[in-house]
């Protein structure tokens, strides 16, 4: 690699006046690129598409910090203000202290 980098195809430029900056990844088990972003959400690199995931609070888009991948391929997503997320298989949300006791992977 010459140490430049280039768009991916996929990436909606024409909706984003410039590439989001991205603060964190993780590749998951599957071969998936995960980034985030503070303000543009996390975006989803599966080989072939590139998609946008807006994580919400409330019905309203939150900005991230960071993602990471347990030991368990699970995903989690800490925030600005609002807390800690993960993935529940569908979406990002909330984590609360209950919803570990839940989770089936650790038994």
């Amino acid at each position: 690699m010459d140490g430049s980098y280039t768009q991916l195809d996929g990436m909606p430029t024409e909706q984003l006046p410039e590439l989001p900056y991205f603060m964190s990844s993780v590749i998951t088990d599957n071969g998936d690129l995960w980034m985030s972003t503070y303000s543009e959400g996390l975006w989803r690199y599966d080989g072939d598409t590139l998609q946008n995931h807006i994580v919400r609070y409330n019905g309203q888009a939150i900005n991230l910090m960071s993602i990471y991948r347990d030991l368990y391929d699970r995903l989690w997503v800490t925030t600005a203000e609002n807390g800690i997320f993960h993935h529940d298989g569908s979406d990002f949300v909330p984590f609360d202290l209950g919803s570990l006791l839940s989770i089936s992977t650790l038994e």
